[in-house]
């Protein structure tokens, strides 16, 4: 019977050991603060404005992997290569 318990007990060890430890993403996205918010301000949307054409952008490019979680960000950046 103290055989058993003692394997009862290591068995949420090893399974925890055997996850990866991936950290829980809390960073601030507009559309995570925006569905929250909306619940109060049901009137409010999210700003669009139009991006000038000396600006060009790179959408949800994946800039790092952790486990297989892939991490995206979005790059804004000159259309015309400026040597000033």
């Amino acid at each position: 019977m103290r055989k058993l318990f003692v394997c009862l007990l290591s068995v949420p060890i090893i399974g925890k050991a055997q996850t990866i430890n991936i950290p829980r993403d809390t960073s601030f996205t507009i559309d995570g603060t925006f569905i929250k918010e909306q619940k109060n301000f049901p009137f409010i949307r999210i700003a669009n404005p139009p991006l000038s054409k000396s600006v060009s952008t790179g959408e949800n490019i994946v800039y790092e992997t952790i486990g297989s979680r892939q991490l995206h960000l979005d790059i804004f950046y000159p259309s015309v290569k400026n040597n000033g």
